[in-house]
């Protein structure tokens, strides 16, 4: 049983991955990753913030002016 519940928890992880990956292809264009990029692909993109400043400057324009 243990084995099942593995595998029903990675096919969930994989959807939600692709679920934010096709989420910030649609928030922002240059944001061009296919909706099977792994944990890491997806993982090396955000890593430095750029996206996180972008994603928070659509959802709050202005947000990050100092």
């Amino acid at each position: 049983m243990g084995t099942f519940g593995g595998q029903f928890e990675d096919f969930h992880a994989d959807d939600r991955r692709a679920e934010v990956i096709d989420w910030l292809g649609g928030l922002l264009p240059e944001f061009d990753l296919p909706l099977d990029s792994s944990d890491e692909e997806l993982r090396e993109y955000l890593i430095d913030g750029t996206a996180l400043c972008y994603t928070a400057d659509k959802l709050m324009p202005g947000v990050l002016e100092v």
